[in-house]
């Protein structure tokens, strides 16, 4: 699911962030060949658990909760060509009490962020770009780049992933990892004005197991590690961490869609 981002502490009501039909068919889907005759699309609906950083750039962790919404073709086989897509994107709210180190720093509002993505893919792999304007907690431009491979070594499993690069704007930088003159005097921490640029680079990756026809056991993994203005930021570098990691397992079930009998 690698062109949809979800970054920072996912709010339990975020329902919508997986929107697989933006991406590339499921990998899970594609295994099946028991789909009836006249089934135009796969509906996959789930949803996990997940440990993750208490904000961007935190060692802390909590749970948070992952939805999987996925959208596909039953006989998406074969190499596919180049794509472009919509790129949906969602970063949690991020309040002062959240964690001791945010402690007289602005809240950040919840944002959604849209865009496109393009990209080619095949079988076996798949290269893409997504750029994304953020509406809510940060205005700024989001790009990431990525690539994934993917593999299925035994019938019921596949297992993708890949490395990633983020390259964000000033105004992102200034949301997540700045400290203005006003936070400087209710903050522990001087100010800083983050210029934009690489954010970050990481990898992901997730593994589908298909118990049924239907069901399908999801773990995934990330990590991210923090670069530039973002890791020297002062609640990162101080109290928090560069290396952000999030691990998670969840399950779905897939659902055919008539839509032109």
């Amino acid at each position: 699911m690698f062109p949809t981002r979800c970054s920072g502490r996912l709010a339990p009501v975020l329902l919508a962030a997986g929107l697989a039909l933006t991406l590339p068919a499921t990998a899970s889907a594609n295994q099946h060949s028991t789909w009836r005759d006249g089934t135009d699309f796969v509906l996959t609906l789930g949803a996990g658990v997940e440990a993750e950083p208490d904000y961007i750039g935190s060692d802390d962790y909590e749970a948070g909760f992952f939805p999987i919404i996925g959208v596909s073709r039953p006989d998406d086989l074969g190499p596919r060509g180049f794509f472009i897509r919509p790129s949906v994107g969602f970063v949690s709210d991020r309040d002062a009490g959240d964690n001791p180190a945010l402690t007289g720093l602005n809240d950040v509002d919840f944002t959604v962020e849209l865009g496109a993505v393009i990209g080619y893919e095949s079988r076996i792999a798949t290269a893409f770009a997504a750029v994304r304007h953020g509406i809510g907690g940060h205005e700024g431009i989001v790009a990431d780049i990525g690539l994934d491979f993917t593999t299925r070594p035994m019938d019921r499993l596949t297992l993708t992933g890949g490395p990633r690069l983020t390259i964000v704007s000033d105004d992102y930088m200034d949301t997540y990892f700045g400290v203005s003159p006003a936070e400087a005097v209710t903050s522990a921490y001087a100010a800083f004005d983050p210029d934009g640029g690489i954010k970050s680079t990481g990898l992901e990756a997730e593994a589908v197991y298909a118990l049924t026809e239907r069901t399908n056991v999801h773990l995934r993994a990330e990590w991210e590690h923090l670069l530039g203005d973002a890791a020297d930021s002062p609640f990162v570098a101080g109290p928090g961490s560069e290396n952000q990691f999030t691990v998670g397992i969840g399950l779905s079930h897939e659902f055919e869609i008539d839509l032109w009998d």
